[in-house]
């Protein structure tokens, strides 16, 4: 998955957008290390440009203007090359219209990274977006405040505001909100502090609302049901918001409280940098995928037309006017000799021609002339200076001659530069083309995506009603209470870590998954989840709660002499009503080569209680693998214990492990 970072920016500042674009970005090369033996000092460039601002730093600028001005567009890119860091590109985008109504004064910031080997990096939010949203106040994503620090919202009029920001169907940025936590002035400031600790990884693509008891209260009664925020939680709400869409809803994740509690380190008050990345990771990866509007996609594509005819600035420093001039001196014997400075004359000689040029003779004026060509050679009778003058006269021809190679060949290159110019103006357009495809397929690729996710929800919620009805049928007499509590857990949660919360510590509800399910090897299960909700959180928690379900209906099924075998056996019967998923999504072992091979299989050994296994490992082969993302979606690696403790030992869930395959 491609991932960059990118943050809409809009502003309500008198200087306009470009002056603020060039003072930001002035500023953050100064707070920048670079090495600058060799380079024009960072901020004092002056007009479109390439820049050598650093060892292995660029600065490229562009400038694009109608002839009315009443539109005006800028881009300060920068590329830092470094080995061990790689490759990083930061663009910074600035754009003004006098006569437009939704873009007037806007700034976007883009930056890609790759390593050493190409490979894909991801970015976090650069210092330049927090030093900008700290000095211009009156950012904001249509209409949306961007916030450094979490801001309280403590009246009525701020939850309606708050509420307009949620439905607010044009934002690109997410909204996180955080219930109140305590009681007092004391309290609130040490949560608000606290919660500081989970924004810098997101800055400009989300802002953190921190409610308080009264507007917590009025919060909940004014969202609708599916959207309300559970005491002590934390909750991200995503861009467009479908309040009547139950696959949507999925997507504004909760953040539990139980979570949040054993991410938080008391010695030092804040949340852990693990949980900071999850929590940022959907935000980022909302506002990289949003398509850019039209506004700003065709300001890019007039910026990257005057991309081709930039010119590389040398430095003052390095002004070859500034540099003592060099001459070629020709050779006596033909050829050319090694590059020379002038030979200085002596003070005598030159106090002498500056005080009576007048005065020399023609024969001293002509063996000045000729020394020029004899490397200094004094001429002192006839025959000297017939060879003297040959030796000018063939250098002179030799000059000629190189003058007009040097005018062929320059007239070849401005030939080949034209035609390479138009080579790249044909390739921007036909790339600009294949990216207006993409951006097309990646809508149809995402509304494909949804309607599937609704599907296997509307799925999910059959399956349930069918499964309520078979257990009346088989047990008419049994209470409606037993009936809640199956209902309850096919609910699945709303990311990976939320089923880690769900089989440990004091859930409510979850107690009849726990009885036949448990997670054995809980910091592995734990690290590997935080890395799949880095992912999609939601869709792979539903498929991952689906096959616990399965799971812990297996056990059920075996406990009961329902069902005898293997997990692969029972999914082949499908034994109604207990839960069961396709067969293909179920892998009973791993190919020879993974079994024998040490590393391989030491990744497949998990903890385990000693009643299952008295080394407390064990190899867990069998495991679950949901659809989307081919041979390197994340697994869950199980062992189904039926001859001693009677349960399924979950070992790990998280991406794929390694084999012949993802090596």
């Amino acid at each position: 998955m491609t991932i960059g970072y990118r943050s809409i920016i809009e502003i309500d500042d008198p200087r306009g957008a470009l002056a603020v674009a060039d003072e930001q970005f002035r500023a953050w090369l100064r707070s920048k290390k670079l090495d600058q033996r060799t380079a024009v000092a960072r901020d004092e460039w002056d007009g479109p440009g390439i820049y050598d601002i650093g060892e292995g730093t660029t600065l490229t600028v562009i400038n694009e203007a109608d002839s009315e001005g009443g539109y005006e567009a800028q881009l300060l890119e920068l590329v830092e090359n470094s080995k061990g860091r790689g490759r990083w590109r930061t663009r910074f985008y600035a754009m003004h219209r006098a006569h437009e109504t939704r873009y007037s004064s806007v700034l976007w910031i883009e930056t890609r990274g790759l390593g050493d080997k190409g490979e894909e990096k991801v970015p976090n939010p650069p210092r330049l977006v927090r030093q900008l949203l700290s000095d211009v106040r009156t950012a904001h994503n249509h209409g949306v405040p961007l916030l450094v620090e979490p801001e309280p919202v403590r009246r009525p009029s701020e939850i309606e505001r708050l509420i307009a920001h949620i439905r607010n169907p044009e934002r690109t940025v997410s909204l996180i909100v955080a219930a109140p936590v305590g009681h007092g002035i004391d309290m609130k400031e040490k949560w608000r502090d606290a919660l500081s600790s989970l924004t810098k990884e997101s800055q400009g693509c989300a802002s953190f609302f921190v409610l308080e008891d009264d507007t917590f209260r009025l919060f909940n009664e004014r969202m609708k049901k599916g959207l309300r925020l559970p005491k002590g939680c934390l909750r991200t709400y995503c861009p467009r918001v479908d309040p009547d869409d139950p696959v949507d809803l999925r997507r504004h994740r909760i953040l539990t409280t139980q979570r949040m509690v054993s991410e938080f380190d008391d010695r030092r008050r804040r949340f852990s940098p693990r949980l900071a990345r999850t929590i940022s990771t959907q935000p980022l990866i909302n506002a990289w995928q949003a398509p850019l509007p039209l506004e700003l996609v065709v300001a890019e594509r007039l910026l990257e037309k005057r991309r081709l005819s930039l010119t590389r600035v040398v430095p003052k420093a390095h002004d070859p006017e500034s540099q003592p001039l060099i001459v070629t001196v020709p050779s006596p014997k033909g050829g050319t000799q090694a590059p020379q400075r002038p030979r200085a004359r002596s003070a005598e000689a030159v106090a002498s021609t500056e005080r009576c040029p007048a005065t020399l003779s023609w024969k001293d004026k002509l063996r000045a002339f000729l020394a020029r060509f004899t490397g200094g050679r004094a001429v002192h009778s006839e025959t000297e200076l017939v060879t003297a003058i040959d030796e000018a006269e063939a250098a002179f021809a030799r000059l000629d001659a190189e003058k007009r190679d040097a005018l062929d060949e320059a007239g070849r290159r401005r030939v080949e530069c034209e035609t390479l110019r138009r080579t790249a103006e044909e390739n921007l357009e036909l790339a600009q083309g294949v990216d207006d495809e993409l951006t097309e397929l990646k809508g149809k690729y995402d509304d494909a995506q949804h309607d599937v996710a609704r599907l296997e929800e509307e799925q999910r919620v059959l399956e349930k009603k069918v499964r309520r009805l078979e257990r009346q049928v088989r047990n008419p007499g049994s209470h409606a209470s037993e009936a809640a509590a199956e209902d309850w857990i096919e609910n699945p949660p709303d990311s990976v870590t939320g089923i880690v919360d769900r089989l440990t510590g004091d859930s409510q509800g979850y107690d009849l998954v726990r009885k036949y399910v448990e997670l054995s090897d809980l910091d592995k299960v734990l690290e590997g989840a935080f890395r799949v909700d880095e992912v999609d959180a939601s869709r792979f928690a539903t498929a991952f709660w689906k096959y616990i379900l399965v799971l812990m209906d297996y056990m059920r099924a075996c406990e009961a002499g329902d069902f005898k075998g293997g997990v692969h056996k029972y999914l082949e019967e499908s034994r109604f009503p207990y839960h069961t998923c396709p067969q293909s999504r179920h892998k009973p072992t791993e190919s020879d080569t993974v079994r024998t091979g040490k590393r391989m299989r030491a990744e497949r050994t998990f903890r385990v209680p000693a009643d299952v296994d008295p080394r407390g490992r064990i190899e867990m082969w069998a495991h679950f693998a949901p659809t989307g993302g081919g041979q390197t979606a994340p697994r869950m690696h199980y062992y189904a214990d039926t001859r001693n403790t009677h349960k399924v030992y979950i070992g790990y869930i998280g991406p794929h492990l390694t084999n012949t395959k993802t090596n």
